[in-house]
């Protein structure tokens, strides 16, 4: 700068702050966080999938830990809107996480469901059906879809009453579905008591058959062989009959 050019106005404190701010951010800028911490990086149901299906005991155990972490959600006004087998994983420990569950679930596709706790509570079924079969259920059913092929058809290790407790929590229905995950929850489990447990006909076969056996002892005890009648029994010889003096006719009755 010469002699001769005029000073340059010094900044004021207002520009002065205004060049040292950084940007605000827009809200349209702003991505949605997740609603809670993404687990780290881990094994996925998908993964495991791959190797085939789960055990019943591996399977009893993810619905307890999925039902804990579903219900949570639901109790603090979150759904996730878009759970899968690729959205649980796996931590350290082997217990089941959530992945992916954020405060605006995504918007659903032209013509899907939109997001709620009862379509958390479908996707949550599908998620059982296709960990115990090794294959996903049809996404969507209509009224002429006779449903997914029953479980307790191609394994002997879970009960037939899980068909139905599935059937109920995939209904294309939501009114026909558990009032909530932690319904099907106890109704899945409730259907694995039942099959460790003695039907009650079982039961009674079993109380009967000692009280029969006893029966038929006393009935025999009663009766002509029970006297002494059996074949390794020596039988009695009659009493001896005497006969009188004058030679005539004796009843076999006297003596």
């Amino acid at each position: 700068m010469s002699e001769s050019d005029p000073p340059e106005p010094a900044a004021s404190d207002t520009e002065t702050a205004q060049a040292a701010a950084p940007e605000a951010a827009t809200p349209e800028a702003a991505t949605p966080e997740a609603a809670t911490p993404e687990p780290a990086a881990a094994e996925t149901l998908a993964q495991r999938l791959a190797d085939g299906q789960l055990s019943a005991g591996a399977v009893r155990r993810l619905v307890r830990e999925l039902d804990a972490a579903l219900t949570r959600a639901h109790e603090a006004g979150l759904v996730h809107g878009h759970l899968g087998v690729e959205r649980v994983v796996f931590d350290d420990d082997g217990f089941a996480q959530l992945s992916g569950l954020r405060a605006q679930p995504p918007e659903p596709a032209p013509g899907a469901p939109r997001p709620s706790r009862l379509e958390d509570q479908r996707a949550l079924a599908a998620l059982v059906y296709h960990a115990l079969t090794g294959a996903a259920p049809p996404p969507t059913l209509t009224p002429a879809d006779d449903g997914p092929r029953p479980v307790s058809q191609s394994r002997a290790d879970v009960p037939r009453a899980l068909d139905t407790v599935l059937a109920r929590g995939m209904h294309r229905d939501p009114g026909s579905r558990y009032p909530d995950v932690a319904g099907f929850a106890r109704a899945f489990e409730a259907s694995f008591e039942r099959l460790a447990s003695p039907s009650r006909p079982m039961l009674a076969l079993a109380m009967l058959g000692p009280l029969a056996i006893l029966a038929i002892g006393i009935l025999w005890a009663m009766s002509g062989d029970g006297d002494g009648g059996g074949p390794d029994k020596p039988q009695r010889a009659p009493a001896p009959v005497s006969r009188p003096a004058g030679g005539g006719a004796v009843d076999a009755g006297t003596r």
